[in-house]
């Protein structure tokens, strides 16, 4: 039979985990994301598909003001959005859909929860400094992996990289090679400009 952990002792562990949690690495790191002003993000996007048995990598570029506000530019596509607006750019099918914030609401937070990750996950530490596991906090937030690996770098002190399953049940992995706090956003970066050619589709 197993013991149980006296009701004092098992109390005192949880606070001092909870002590060791609210000072610890990563903790610092969400801290100076959801404190910035504006901040840009270089990362290689990795989809593993054991159904296709196929790896799928590309580059991305971000910038995610605290408004969040964000102009995301991934592979040959990007994605912009301004506070009211949702611009989601095909330059290979030179195709443009706008929607409203209203039913772009999912895919603004699908971008810009990595800046406020308190607001949507509660974290347990699994390895100090250095792994942290993310459980969503709110049915209401389903666009958003139900749970969330995040990986530290010690080094840095900064995001190392984060993965989840999608609903597809294939692995996500988001690996940042650069991240740079700025003292301000440009407007300009979140206004869109496309071709004359584009095809416009309104949502």
């Amino acid at each position: 039979m197993k013991r149980l952990i006296p009701t004092t002792l098992g109390l005192y562990i949880m606070i001092a985990a909870h002590q060791v949690h609210a000072d610890d690495m990563f903790s610092r790191i969400k801290t100076r994301l959801a404190e910035a002003d504006c901040i840009r993000f270089e990362f290689l996007s990795v989809l593993e598909s054991e159904v296709f048995d196929a790896v799928d990598t590309a580059k991305g570029n971000v910038v995610i003001a605290a408004d969040s506000r964000y102009c995301l530019d991934l592979g040959r596509d990007q994605y912009i959005f301004d506070g009211r607006l949702l611009y989601s750019f095909s330059r290979e099918n030179n195709q443009v859909t706008v929607e409203a914030a209203a039913s772009g609401e999912a895919q603004e937070e699908s971008v810009s929860f990595v800046k406020r990750i308190d607001e949507f996950y509660s974290s347990t530490m699994v390895v100090p400094d250095e792994r942290y596991r993310l459980i969503r906090l709110s049915e209401k937030h389903r666009e958003l992996p139900d749970t969330v690996v995040a990986f530290v770098d010690p080094q840095s002190e900064s995001l190392a990289r984060l993965e989840y399953y999608d609903v597809n049940g294939d692995l996500n992995r988001i690996i940042f090679t650069a991240e740079e706090i700025l003292p301000t956003c440009s407007d300009s970066a979140f206004v869109p400009s496309y071709p004359d050619s584009v095809e416009i589709i309104k949502l």
